[in-house]
């Protein structure tokens, strides 16, 4: 007798949100998502979108959604690789059960501005952190001795 092989499982999808140029989970908004495990990215978005709509009257169908990573990356391939997006591949690729994955979605115009700010964070930031070393090396502290 030959068993039939398991064909679907279940992952988390959560929501994101763009907040004050950062992107933010909402907490306790995740809901687990049933799937064939060889899916890919363009497949669960308008699963997890119309599952989330379902459930969360304030979510509008009619928006632009991303599937997005937990660092708020756009879901196009497995991180660091040019291999397109396939449920399985990620789970290989991160080592954690399918009940363990959390994707997330988020609307197309929060992505973008989350991701610019951090991309703008990041160039200034490591000027700021160069031009403090560069001072830091020209400036020596002057200390003053207290006046009895």
């Amino acid at each position: 007798m030959v068993y039939a092989c398991q064909c679907v499982v279940q992952f988390q999808v959560g929501r994101m949100y763009e907040m004050n140029g950062h992107l933010r989970k909402v907490r306790g908004g995740t809901i687990m998502l049933t799937v064939d495990p060889s899916v890919t990215a363009e497949d669960i978005l308008p699963l997890a979108v119309d599952k989330h709509c379902a459930c969360n009257w304030q979510l509008s169908r009619t928006a632009q959604y991303k599937l997005v990573y937990p660092d708020g990356q756009v879901v196009h391939n497995i991180p660091g690789s040019t291999e397109p997006f396939v449920l399985s591949a990620y789970k290989t690729f991160i080592g954690k059960s399918y009940q363990k994955i959390v994707l997330y979605i988020c609307e197309k115009n929060d992505v973008f501005a989350g991701n610019c700010f951090y991309a703008c964070f990041k160039s200034h930031i490591s000027s700021y952190v160069s031009l403090s070393i560069f001072i830091g090396r020209l400036h020596r502290p002057i200390f003053l001795s207290r006046q009895k």
